[in-house]
Protein backbone atom coordinates (compact mmCIF):
# COMPACT_ATOMS: atom_id res chain seq x y z
CA UNK A 1 0.00 0.00 0.00
CA UNK A 2 1.82 3.67 -1.16
CA UNK A 3 2.48 6.30 1.02
CA UNK A 4 0.94 9.43 0.24
CA UNK A 5 2.99 12.83 0.63
CA UNK A 6 1.83 15.28 2.61
CA UNK A 7 2.01 19.33 0.98
CA UNK A 8 4.83 19.82 3.72
CA UNK A 9 6.55 16.86 2.72
CA UNK A 10 6.41 17.49 -0.76
CA UNK A 11 7.64 21.02 -0.22
CA UNK A 12 10.59 20.14 1.56
CA UNK A 13 11.76 17.27 -1.40
CA UNK A 14 11.37 19.83 -3.69
CA UNK A 15 13.54 22.10 -1.94
CA UNK A 16 16.18 19.60 -1.01
CA UNK A 17 16.00 18.65 -4.74
CA UNK A 18 16.44 22.10 -5.82
CA UNK A 19 19.18 22.68 -3.57
CA UNK A 20 20.85 19.61 -4.45
CA UNK A 21 20.40 20.84 -8.34
CA UNK A 22 22.45 24.17 -7.35
CA UNK A 23 24.94 22.52 -5.90
CA UNK A 24 25.47 20.32 -8.87
CA UNK A 25 25.82 23.05 -10.89
CA UNK A 26 28.28 25.06 -9.37
CA UNK A 27 30.70 21.78 -8.62
CA UNK A 28 30.34 21.19 -12.93
CA UNK A 29 31.43 25.08 -13.18
CA UNK A 30 33.93 24.89 -10.28
CA UNK A 31 36.00 21.61 -12.15
CA UNK A 32 35.05 22.74 -15.80
CA UNK A 33 37.28 26.48 -14.93
CA UNK A 34 39.51 24.41 -13.00
CA UNK A 35 40.41 22.43 -15.69
CA UNK A 36 40.69 25.36 -18.18
CA UNK A 37 42.92 26.79 -15.54
CA UNK A 38 45.20 24.44 -15.59
CA UNK A 39 45.62 23.73 -19.75
CA UNK A 40 46.24 27.52 -19.80
CA UNK A 41 48.88 27.07 -17.68
CA UNK A 42 50.87 24.34 -19.27
CA UNK A 43 50.94 26.28 -22.27
CA UNK A 44 51.20 29.97 -21.14
CA UNK A 45 54.14 30.74 -19.02
CA UNK A 46 53.19 34.58 -18.80
CA UNK A 47 52.21 35.94 -16.02
CA UNK A 48 48.36 36.05 -15.06
CA UNK A 49 45.92 38.21 -16.60
CA UNK A 50 43.53 40.57 -15.46
CA UNK A 51 40.95 38.28 -17.42
CA UNK A 52 41.85 34.83 -15.73
CA UNK A 53 41.81 36.54 -12.19
CA UNK A 54 37.85 38.07 -12.61
CA UNK A 55 37.12 34.11 -13.72
CA UNK A 56 38.37 32.74 -10.31
CA UNK A 57 36.56 35.58 -8.71
CA UNK A 58 33.08 34.98 -10.44
CA UNK A 59 33.59 31.06 -9.53
CA UNK A 60 34.25 31.97 -6.15
CA UNK A 61 31.33 34.10 -5.86
CA UNK A 62 28.90 31.65 -7.60
CA UNK A 63 29.97 29.42 -4.99
CA UNK A 64 29.12 31.67 -2.77
CA UNK A 65 26.09 32.36 -3.95
CA UNK A 66 25.39 28.76 -3.80
CA UNK A 67 25.99 28.13 -0.35
CA UNK A 68 23.88 31.30 0.52
CA UNK A 69 21.11 30.06 -0.97
CA UNK A 70 21.40 27.04 0.32
CA UNK A 71 21.79 28.18 4.28
CA UNK A 72 18.55 30.22 3.75
CA UNK A 73 16.54 27.86 2.23
CA UNK A 74 17.83 25.51 5.79
CA UNK A 75 16.67 28.14 7.65
CA UNK A 76 13.05 28.20 5.58
CA UNK A 77 12.98 24.62 6.37
CA UNK A 78 13.84 24.86 9.77
CA UNK A 79 11.14 27.63 10.28
CA UNK A 80 8.58 25.13 8.41
CA UNK A 81 9.56 22.50 10.66
CA UNK A 82 9.13 24.84 13.97
CA UNK A 83 5.61 25.75 12.71
CA UNK A 84 4.77 22.25 11.81
CA UNK A 85 5.72 21.03 15.23
CA UNK A 86 4.14 23.86 17.23
CA UNK A 87 0.66 23.53 15.09
CA UNK A 88 0.75 19.66 16.12
CA UNK A 89 1.48 20.54 19.89
CA UNK A 90 -1.35 23.10 19.60
CA UNK A 91 -3.80 20.49 18.38
CA UNK A 92 -2.78 17.60 20.80
CA UNK A 93 -2.89 20.27 24.05
CA UNK A 94 -6.80 21.21 22.22
CA UNK A 95 -7.51 17.35 22.22
CA UNK A 96 -6.17 16.69 25.91
CA UNK A 97 -8.37 19.49 26.62
CA UNK A 98 -11.67 18.36 25.15
CA UNK A 99 -11.27 14.79 26.26
CA UNK A 100 -10.21 16.19 30.01
CA UNK A 101 -13.75 18.44 30.04
CA UNK A 102 -15.64 16.07 28.52
CA UNK A 103 -19.20 15.27 30.69
CA UNK A 104 -18.92 11.65 29.41
CA UNK A 105 -16.61 9.41 30.12
CA UNK A 106 -13.58 8.58 27.51
CA UNK A 107 -11.24 5.25 27.47
CA UNK A 108 -8.63 4.36 25.41
CA UNK A 109 -7.14 0.76 25.09
CA UNK A 110 -4.35 -0.19 22.92
CA UNK A 111 -3.97 -3.61 21.09
CA UNK A 112 -2.79 -5.47 24.18
CA UNK A 113 -5.59 -4.35 26.25
CA UNK A 114 -3.47 -1.99 28.39
CA UNK A 115 -5.68 1.81 29.35
CA UNK A 116 -3.71 4.69 27.81
CA UNK A 117 -6.22 7.12 27.72
CA UNK A 118 -9.03 7.47 31.01
CA UNK A 119 -10.53 10.95 31.46
CA UNK A 120 -11.58 12.69 34.61
CA UNK A 121 -15.35 11.77 34.11
CA UNK A 122 -14.60 7.63 33.50
CA UNK A 123 -12.60 7.92 36.56
CA UNK A 124 -15.33 9.14 38.55
CA UNK A 125 -18.06 6.79 37.06
CA UNK A 126 -16.04 3.92 37.75
CA UNK A 127 -14.50 4.86 41.18
CA UNK A 128 -10.96 4.47 40.05
CA UNK A 129 -8.07 6.35 40.41
CA UNK A 130 -5.40 4.52 39.52
CA UNK A 131 -4.86 3.61 35.78
CA UNK A 132 -0.98 3.69 34.40
CA UNK A 133 0.34 0.78 33.32
CA UNK A 134 -3.37 -1.46 34.06
CA UNK A 135 -5.13 -3.54 31.78
CA UNK A 136 -9.14 -3.35 31.34
CA UNK A 137 -9.60 -6.90 33.19
CA UNK A 138 -7.78 -5.48 36.07
CA UNK A 139 -10.03 -2.32 36.03
CA UNK A 140 -13.25 -3.18 35.14
CA UNK A 141 -13.47 -7.00 36.31
CA UNK A 142 -12.80 -9.71 33.92
CA UNK A 143 -16.25 -11.10 34.08
CA UNK A 144 -17.97 -8.07 33.75
CA UNK A 145 -20.16 -7.02 30.66
CA UNK A 146 -18.43 -4.15 29.71
CA UNK A 147 -15.35 -5.80 29.57
CA UNK A 148 -17.02 -9.21 27.90
CA UNK A 149 -17.76 -6.13 24.82
CA UNK A 150 -14.58 -4.39 24.61
CA UNK A 151 -12.37 -7.90 24.70
CA UNK A 152 -14.42 -8.71 21.40
CA UNK A 153 -14.22 -5.60 20.11
CA UNK A 154 -10.60 -5.85 20.32
CA UNK A 155 -10.61 -9.29 19.41
CA UNK A 156 -13.17 -9.23 16.21
CA UNK A 157 -13.44 -5.21 15.71
CA UNK A 158 -17.32 -5.47 17.06
CA UNK A 159 -18.52 -1.94 17.18
CA UNK A 160 -20.85 -1.50 19.77
CA UNK A 161 -23.22 1.57 19.46
CA UNK A 162 -25.44 2.71 22.15
CA UNK A 163 -25.62 -0.40 24.30
CA UNK A 164 -26.79 -0.17 27.80
CA UNK A 165 -24.63 -2.35 30.54
CA UNK A 166 -25.17 -2.66 34.18
CA UNK A 167 -21.48 -2.17 35.85
CA UNK A 168 -20.90 -2.30 39.89
CA UNK A 169 -17.83 -0.52 41.34
CA UNK A 170 -15.32 -1.58 44.04
CA UNK A 171 -17.15 0.31 46.33
CA UNK A 172 -20.21 -1.63 45.99
CA UNK A 173 -22.42 0.88 44.01
CA UNK A 174 -24.30 -0.57 40.76
CA UNK A 175 -24.34 1.57 37.52
CA UNK A 176 -25.88 1.79 34.62
CA UNK A 177 -24.17 2.94 31.89
CA UNK A 178 -24.42 3.69 28.18
CA UNK A 179 -21.43 2.78 26.18
CA UNK A 180 -20.30 2.72 22.52
CA UNK A 181 -16.90 1.30 21.36
CA UNK A 182 -15.18 1.40 18.59
CA UNK A 183 -12.16 0.21 16.92
CA UNK A 184 -9.41 1.74 15.30
CA UNK A 185 -6.72 0.56 12.70
CA UNK A 186 -3.28 1.04 11.84
CA UNK A 187 -1.80 1.11 8.32
CA UNK A 188 -1.88 -2.36 7.84
CA UNK A 189 -5.86 -2.35 8.70
CA UNK A 190 -4.85 -4.38 11.60
CA UNK A 191 -6.74 -3.04 15.00
CA UNK A 192 -4.46 -0.89 16.65
CA UNK A 193 -6.86 -0.44 19.97
CA UNK A 194 -10.46 0.93 20.63
CA UNK A 195 -11.79 3.70 21.61
CA UNK A 196 -14.88 3.50 24.16
CA UNK A 197 -17.31 6.28 25.65
CA UNK A 198 -19.04 5.98 28.46
CA UNK A 199 -22.66 7.99 29.85
CA UNK A 200 -23.84 7.30 33.45
CA UNK A 201 -27.65 6.65 33.32
CA UNK A 202 -28.19 5.40 36.62
CA UNK A 203 -30.07 9.17 37.95
CA UNK A 204 -31.92 8.34 34.00
CA UNK A 205 -33.12 4.81 34.92
CA UNK A 206 -34.07 5.59 39.02
CA UNK A 207 -35.86 8.59 37.76
CA UNK A 208 -37.88 6.79 35.13
CA UNK A 209 -38.64 3.71 37.73
CA UNK A 210 -39.56 6.62 40.47
CA UNK A 211 -42.12 7.72 37.57
CA UNK A 212 -43.04 4.26 36.86
CA UNK A 213 -43.67 3.51 40.44
CA UNK A 214 -45.84 7.22 40.89
CA UNK A 215 -48.06 6.07 37.83
CA UNK A 216 -48.65 2.67 39.70
CA UNK A 217 -49.26 3.68 43.07
CA UNK A 218 -51.63 6.06 41.39
CA UNK A 219 -53.30 3.34 39.00
CA UNK A 220 -54.00 1.00 42.57
CA UNK A 221 -55.37 4.06 44.26
CA UNK A 222 -57.91 4.82 41.70
CA UNK A 223 -59.06 1.29 41.40
CA UNK A 224 -59.10 0.64 45.44
CA UNK A 225 -60.17 3.92 47.50
CA UNK A 226 -63.82 3.14 46.27
CA UNK A 227 -63.66 -0.22 47.17
CA UNK A 228 -62.06 0.60 50.86
CA UNK A 229 -64.38 3.16 51.39
CA UNK A 230 -67.19 1.06 50.84
CA UNK A 231 -65.63 -1.33 53.32
CA UNK A 232 -65.12 1.23 55.66
CA UNK A 233 -68.89 2.29 56.14
CA UNK A 234 -69.78 -1.37 56.37
CA UNK A 235 -67.50 -1.61 59.00
CA UNK A 236 -68.85 1.38 61.16
CA UNK A 237 -72.37 -0.29 60.71
CA UNK A 238 -71.24 -3.68 61.92
CA UNK A 239 -69.46 -1.78 64.83
CA UNK A 240 -72.21 0.45 65.80
CA UNK A 241 -74.48 -2.24 65.90
CA UNK A 242 -72.34 -4.46 67.85
CA UNK A 243 -71.99 -1.93 70.28
CA UNK A 244 -75.68 -1.79 70.63
CA UNK A 245 -75.85 -5.28 71.25
CA UNK A 246 -72.97 -5.18 74.45
CA UNK A 247 -74.88 -4.98 77.03
CA UNK A 248 -75.25 -6.00 80.60
CA UNK A 249 -78.70 -7.44 80.15
CA UNK A 250 -77.24 -10.02 77.85
CA UNK A 251 -76.11 -13.09 79.04
CA UNK A 252 -71.77 -13.40 79.41
CA UNK A 253 -71.37 -15.66 76.33
CA UNK A 254 -73.45 -13.53 73.89
CA UNK A 255 -71.81 -10.53 75.35
CA UNK A 256 -68.39 -11.84 74.82
CA UNK A 257 -69.22 -12.44 71.34
CA UNK A 258 -70.08 -8.73 70.58
CA UNK A 259 -67.11 -7.32 72.10
CA UNK A 260 -65.51 -9.61 69.85
CA UNK A 261 -67.31 -8.36 66.87
CA UNK A 262 -66.45 -4.84 68.12
CA UNK A 263 -62.65 -5.70 68.43
CA UNK A 264 -62.40 -7.32 65.12
CA UNK A 265 -64.17 -4.17 63.20
CA UNK A 266 -62.11 -1.33 64.83
CA UNK A 267 -58.80 -3.80 63.85
CA UNK A 268 -60.24 -3.99 59.91
CA UNK A 269 -61.38 -0.42 60.00
CA UNK A 270 -57.70 0.79 60.80
CA UNK A 271 -56.42 -1.75 57.87
CA UNK A 272 -58.48 0.00 55.64
CA UNK A 273 -57.83 3.53 56.91
CA UNK A 274 -54.13 2.71 56.30
CA UNK A 275 -54.87 1.04 53.01
CA UNK A 276 -56.69 4.32 52.09
CA UNK A 277 -53.90 6.52 52.75
CA UNK A 278 -51.33 3.93 50.59
CA UNK A 279 -53.65 3.80 47.78
CA UNK A 280 -55.34 7.59 47.26
CA UNK A 281 -53.28 10.47 46.29
CA UNK A 282 -51.19 12.26 49.24
CA UNK A 283 -52.52 16.01 49.32
CA UNK A 284 -48.62 17.73 50.29
CA UNK A 285 -48.66 20.97 52.45
CA UNK A 286 -44.69 21.92 51.78
CA UNK A 287 -42.66 23.67 53.63
CA UNK A 288 -39.09 23.52 55.45
CA UNK A 289 -38.94 20.54 57.99
CA UNK A 290 -36.18 20.66 60.33
CA UNK A 291 -35.86 16.88 60.09
CA UNK A 292 -33.65 16.16 63.42
CA UNK A 293 -36.26 17.38 65.53
CA UNK A 294 -39.16 15.62 63.73
CA UNK A 295 -37.04 12.44 63.87
CA UNK A 296 -36.36 12.92 67.55
CA UNK A 297 -39.60 13.38 68.30
CA UNK A 298 -41.01 10.17 66.63
CA UNK A 299 -38.19 8.42 68.70
CA UNK A 300 -39.56 9.96 72.03
CA UNK A 301 -42.73 8.87 71.36
CA UNK A 302 -42.23 5.21 70.90
CA UNK A 303 -39.81 5.56 73.86
CA UNK A 304 -42.76 5.95 76.15
CA UNK A 305 -44.43 2.43 74.62
CA UNK A 306 -43.65 -0.37 77.37
CA UNK A 307 -41.86 -3.17 74.81
CA UNK A 308 -39.82 -0.20 73.80
CA UNK A 309 -39.12 1.56 76.38
CA UNK A 310 -35.59 -0.35 76.83
CA UNK A 311 -34.63 0.17 73.17
CA UNK A 312 -31.31 2.68 72.55
CA UNK A 313 -32.46 5.50 70.22
CA UNK A 314 -29.66 7.48 68.68
CA UNK A 315 -29.56 10.76 66.37
CA UNK A 316 -26.15 11.25 63.89
CA UNK A 317 -24.71 13.22 61.30
CA UNK A 318 -25.59 16.08 59.51
CA UNK A 319 -29.04 16.98 59.30
CA UNK A 320 -30.40 19.75 57.32
CA UNK A 321 -34.04 21.37 56.64
CA UNK A 322 -35.70 19.51 53.51
CA UNK A 323 -38.93 20.71 51.16
CA UNK A 324 -41.71 18.92 52.67
CA UNK A 325 -45.12 17.66 54.67
CA UNK A 326 -44.21 17.41 58.27
CA UNK A 327 -47.35 15.61 59.27
CA UNK A 328 -46.50 12.88 56.50
CA UNK A 329 -43.20 12.86 57.02
CA UNK A 330 -43.77 12.45 60.88
CA UNK A 331 -45.97 9.63 60.23
CA UNK A 332 -43.14 7.80 57.33
CA UNK A 333 -40.28 7.80 60.46
CA UNK A 334 -42.74 6.91 62.93
CA UNK A 335 -43.75 3.81 61.15
CA UNK A 336 -40.31 2.83 59.92
CA UNK A 337 -38.71 3.52 62.89
CA UNK A 338 -41.35 0.95 64.54
CA UNK A 339 -40.69 -1.34 62.06
CA UNK A 340 -36.77 -1.17 63.23
CA UNK A 341 -37.84 -1.53 67.01
CA UNK A 342 -40.05 -4.32 65.98
CA UNK A 343 -37.36 -6.19 64.30
CA UNK A 344 -35.12 -6.45 67.80
CA UNK A 345 -34.83 -9.43 69.27
CA UNK A 346 -36.55 -9.89 72.97
CA UNK A 347 -39.39 -8.87 75.10
CA UNK A 348 -39.38 -5.99 75.91
CA UNK A 349 -37.14 -5.46 73.11
CA UNK A 350 -33.19 -5.03 73.14
CA UNK A 351 -30.87 -3.11 70.73
CA UNK A 352 -29.95 -0.18 68.63
CA UNK A 353 -32.11 2.14 66.94
CA UNK A 354 -29.85 5.17 65.17
CA UNK A 355 -30.56 7.06 62.84
CA UNK A 356 -27.77 9.02 60.52
CA UNK A 357 -27.65 11.99 57.86
CA UNK A 358 -25.16 13.31 55.29
CA UNK A 359 -25.38 15.43 52.75
CA UNK A 360 -24.29 13.95 49.56
CA UNK A 361 -23.95 14.83 45.52
CA UNK A 362 -25.11 12.31 42.69
CA UNK A 363 -24.30 13.91 39.54
CA UNK A 364 -25.12 17.93 39.66
CA UNK A 365 -28.05 17.12 42.47
CA UNK A 366 -27.55 17.78 46.57
CA UNK A 367 -29.50 15.54 48.54
CA UNK A 368 -29.92 14.24 51.58
CA UNK A 369 -29.61 10.51 52.79
CA UNK A 370 -30.82 9.66 55.89
CA UNK A 371 -30.00 5.82 56.55
CA UNK A 372 -32.37 4.51 59.89
CA UNK A 373 -30.30 1.35 61.03
CA UNK A 374 -31.19 -1.46 63.67
CA UNK A 375 -29.34 -4.17 65.43
CA UNK A 376 -32.03 -7.08 64.87
CA UNK A 377 -31.92 -10.36 63.21
CA UNK A 378 -31.82 -8.34 59.24
CA UNK A 379 -33.88 -9.32 56.66
CA UNK A 380 -34.13 -12.76 54.86
CA UNK A 381 -32.30 -12.03 50.38
CA UNK A 382 -35.58 -14.05 49.49
CA UNK A 383 -37.61 -11.17 51.12
CA UNK A 384 -35.85 -8.23 50.05
CA UNK A 385 -38.00 -7.18 47.10
CA UNK A 386 -41.07 -7.63 48.88
CA UNK A 387 -40.82 -5.67 52.02
CA UNK A 388 -42.48 -2.40 49.79
CA UNK A 389 -45.40 -4.20 48.68
CA UNK A 390 -48.93 -3.85 50.37
CA UNK A 391 -49.93 -6.69 52.95
CA UNK A 392 -46.96 -8.56 52.42
CA UNK A 393 -45.70 -8.64 55.90
CA UNK A 394 -43.99 -11.67 58.24
CA UNK A 395 -44.96 -10.28 61.22
CA UNK A 396 -47.77 -12.21 63.36
CA UNK A 397 -49.95 -9.29 64.06
CA UNK A 398 -48.73 -7.39 60.80
CA UNK A 399 -51.16 -5.79 58.47
CA UNK A 400 -47.89 -5.25 55.52
CA UNK A 401 -48.98 -1.60 54.53
CA UNK A 402 -46.49 0.45 57.39
CA UNK A 403 -43.57 -0.06 54.63
CA UNK A 404 -45.62 0.26 51.68
CA UNK A 405 -47.15 3.58 53.17
CA UNK A 406 -43.34 4.84 54.19
CA UNK A 407 -42.39 4.05 50.27
CA UNK A 408 -45.33 6.35 49.17
CA UNK A 409 -44.94 9.20 51.30
CA UNK A 410 -41.03 9.30 50.61
CA UNK A 411 -41.98 9.30 46.73
CA UNK A 412 -44.55 11.93 47.01
CA UNK A 413 -41.67 14.07 48.15
CA UNK A 414 -39.51 12.46 45.32
CA UNK A 415 -37.60 11.13 47.29
CA UNK A 416 -36.35 7.57 47.25
CA UNK A 417 -36.27 4.50 49.85
CA UNK A 418 -33.96 1.38 49.35
CA UNK A 419 -33.21 -1.35 51.87
CA UNK A 420 -29.20 -1.72 51.62
CA UNK A 421 -27.39 -4.59 51.62
CA UNK A 422 -26.10 -5.46 55.00
CA UNK A 423 -24.13 -9.14 56.10
CA UNK A 424 -26.90 -11.88 57.19
CA UNK A 425 -28.27 -11.66 61.22
CA UNK A 426 -26.39 -7.93 60.93
CA UNK A 427 -29.82 -6.14 61.67
CA UNK A 428 -30.95 -3.91 58.54
CA UNK A 429 -30.05 -0.58 56.67
CA UNK A 430 -32.87 1.89 55.40
CA UNK A 431 -31.76 4.58 52.93
CA UNK A 432 -33.89 7.57 52.59
CA UNK A 433 -32.74 10.44 49.54
CA UNK A 434 -34.30 13.19 49.82
CA UNK A 435 -33.58 16.27 47.44
CA UNK A 436 -32.32 19.28 48.83
CA UNK A 437 -33.28 22.82 46.97
CA UNK A 438 -30.10 24.96 45.77
CA UNK A 439 -29.55 28.03 47.89
CA UNK A 440 -31.91 30.94 46.59
CA UNK A 441 -29.29 33.82 45.32
CA UNK A 442 -28.28 37.21 46.98
CA UNK A 443 -30.61 39.80 46.19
Amino acid sequence: MGHHLTPLEARLLLASAFLVFLLVVGLVFYFMHKLFKQSRETTDFGPKTPRAEDETGFAMAAMQGVITRMKAQGRELSELRRQAEQRAKESARLSENIIREMPSGVLVFDRSGFITTANPAVRAMLGVDIWSRRRYPEILGPASALAGLIRECLESGKTVTRETVEYRTAQGENRVLGMSLSPFHGSASEIEGAVCLLTDLTETRRLREQVRLKEHLAALGTMSAGIAHEFKNSLTIISGYAQLLRDDALPPGPRAHAEKIVQESRSLTKIVTEFLMVSKPLAIVAQAVDLARLVRAAMDDLAQIEPFRQVDFRLEGEFVSVEGDEVLLRQAFTNLLRNSCEALGGEPKAGSVVVRAERTRKGNMDYLTVRVEDSGKGIAPEERDKIFLPFYTTKKNGTGLGLALVQKIIVSHNGRIRLEETAPAQGATFSILFPLRPPSPAA
